[in-house]
């Protein structure tokens, strides 16, 4: 399992807002960050592992004099071939093993710090910050790295530290994401799924589709711009007064099929969540209540699309979960489902009557009684 890391750092989000449904582009401006070790998300920026190639040091300005038998390091960075790390590696008079690395880029080694393992057996990496220049469109961006050099072998791993985010609004919607990597055809996206602050999905770019405002888009990353560009696709809004996707499921823990094409004359709300999802456990009162007040009601479906088994599970044993399942994470896409807890209220016609995140409990009561 991948391990996630990202510290919050106090600045200015661009907040985009944009009123329009009839855009076919949205274009948002990105903020760069720097990752750090603070907090366990975001994937340590991105993580590559490559050997290190040395060659005899010729010409290296700052060379340190108190070293014997000094190689120059060469570290390649693989997503970016021009770009590369460079650093020393010598025999001090005692006989350890001492690293420098240019850290800042600057082909200058007299001010570089030395880095050696500590004599003891539980040390096995050294962690060094650093930067190298990325060539992009003609132009030089420092990016920032973590290295790591393993002991006792000739091996370094290192991790991209930079990511750029972005808090998109439209027509109310509200999608808050990072991104890290470049250039696009390498470009990954983290997204704030439950607004807690904590990037809990990841996004493949390339061959996923975010949801804003009920409209399904591609994304376009511009990194030197630091732009993003949600490109809308062809397909039909997800969002009230369109008709609702149709699918079926086998009800979780029986042989009832559902089958959303049969149930016209029928109300049925849709609930999309975590359990651990940050809004469920607020929203989880409100759903109960709804359940309870209409519990009897023949005309009303109660269904719950889960992602896999364990997550029903979840549910049973921590609230008194009113909804039926069904575990099809096909239809969390059919829907556009990215942002949790979202809720469908789908009318006698199969048309989407309200579209939104963890609306309270008067606003769908009220809504679903004027809907019977």
């Amino acid at each position: 399992m991948r391990k996630y890391i990202i510290i919050f750092i106090s600045i200015s989000i661009i907040q985009c807002n944009m009123n329009s449904k009839s855009l076919d582009n949205l274009k948002f401006h990105l903020k760069k960050n720097t990752i750090t070790d603070s907090q366990p998300l975001l994937n340590n920026g991105i993580w590559s592992s490559l050997p290190i190639s040395s060659k005899c040091a010729e010409d290296i300005q700052g060379l340190p004099n108190d070293l014997s038998g000094i190689k120059y390091i060469s570290i390649q960075i693989s997503h970016a071939p021009d770009s590369f790390i460079v650093g020393l590696r010598g025999i001090n008079n005692v006989g350890d093993k001492i690293y420098y690395f240019d850290r800042n880029n600057d082909e200058d080694f007299s001010k570089e710090l030395p880095y050696s393992f500590p004599n003891k057996d539980s040390i096995e990496t050294l962690t060094i910050p650093a930067q190298y220049d990325e060539l992009i469109g003609g132009k030089v961006y420092p990016r920032d790295i973590l290295i790591e050099l393993y002991k006792d072998n000739d091996k370094v791993d290192y991790h991209l530290k930079n990511y750029w985010e972005c808090k998109a609004i439209l027509n109310d919607d509200t999608l808050r994401f990072a991104i890290v990597r470049y250039p696009p055809i390498n470009s990954f996206m983290f997204i704030d799924t439950d607004h807690d602050l904590i990037y809990d999905k990841y996004f493949n770019i390339q061959s996923e589709r975010l949801t804003l405002a009920g409209n399904f888009y591609t994304v376009q990353i511009d990194l030197p711009s630091e732009e993003v560009t949600f490109l809308k696709t062809g397909q039909q809004p997800v969002d009230a007064g369109y008709s609702a996707p149709i699918f079926s499921g086998r009800i979780y823990n029986s042989d009832r099929i559902f089958d959303l094409s049969k149930e016209k004359g029928k109300i049925t709300i849709l609930f999309f969540s975590y359990v651990d999802c940050h809004g469920t456990a607020d929203l989880m009162p409100s759903l109960i209540k709804i359940s309870n007040n209409f519990s009897n009601n023949p005309n009303i479906n109660f269904i719950s699309i889960a992602s896999d088994s364990s997550e029903v599970l979840k549910y049973n044993n921590r609230f008194d979960f009113p909804f039926q399942s069904i575990i099809d994470k096909n239809i969390w896409s059919d829907y556009g489902v990215i942002s949790t807890p979202s809720i469908f209220i789908i009318d006698k016609n199969g048309v989407i009557q309200q579209r939104g995140m963890g609306k309270s409990s008067t606003a769908f009561i009220s809504k679903i009684e004027s809907l019977l």
